[in-house]
């Protein structure tokens, strides 16, 4: 009966064990990078781009990308994440708009081809959800942002394969990133919101396994 028992705790700490450090690579096939951003409009002058009436939204995505992700303990909180995505890949659907976006007056992907994020808190507040704290880096400009996570799954895929699928949303400010429509689009009774609200779906597979 002791030795059963024993060979239970092992068997649970092994299990455990393996997600710890583990490195996990992204299936691009089924994770995306997208971005909706608000149309908005104001009869009043307003300092805070919350308080418009949204009249329509922008929807957005970046089809070049990358992420790293490190689980760390068996729950995964404590994991770290690594985002690198090319900025060259925006797409919103409209030729015109896509190439202002790549423009050296908004993004500049000349000087700044990427946009980065790195985690500096992957921590575990309810069942299924994390708190993501981490650096977001665009055009040269790091500021900390919070991204808010849920757990989809955690099986093991048709090919044996351990697989993990996240959703994270947040939102930022684009202004904090110097992201400027022109005047029209930023002061008139119509404009811009300011918020670009983030949807990242990242879908995981084990790396290395056997190895």
């Amino acid at each position: 009966m002791k030795k059963i028992l024993w060979f239970t705790v092992l068997l649970f700490l092994f299990t455990g064990m393996t997600f710890a450090g583990q490195q996990w690579q992204v299936d691009k096939a089924h994770s995306s990078v997208e971005f909706t951003v608000d149309h908005v409009v104001t009869l009043q002058p307003v300092t805070d781009g919350k308080e418009l009436m949204t009249v329509g939204i922008t929807r957005g995505k970046f089809t070049d990308f990358d992420f790293t992700f490190t689980s760390g303990d068996a729950d995964f909180s404590n994991s770290r994440v690594e985002a690198k995505i090319r900025v060259e890949s925006i797409d919103t659907g409209h030729e015109t708009r896509d190439h202002y976006l790549k423009s050296e007056e908004f993004f500049d992907p000349q000087r700044y081809p990427w946009i980065t994020f790195k985690s500096t808190a992957f921590e575990k507040v309810g069942e299924n959800r994390y708190k993501i704290r981490g650096d977001l880096t665009i055009k040269g400009i790091t500021r900390p942002v919070e991204l808010q996570a849920t757990l989809n799954g955690n099986t093991v895929n048709e090919a044996g394969q351990k697989y993990v699928s996240f959703t994270a949303t947040g939102t930022i400010n684009r202004f904090d990133y110097g992201l400027h429509w022109s005047d029209l689009l930023e002061k008139g009774a119509f404009r811009i919101s300011s918020y670009v609200n983030l949807i990242i779906q990242a879908n995981l597979i084990e790396a290395n396994q056997g190895s």
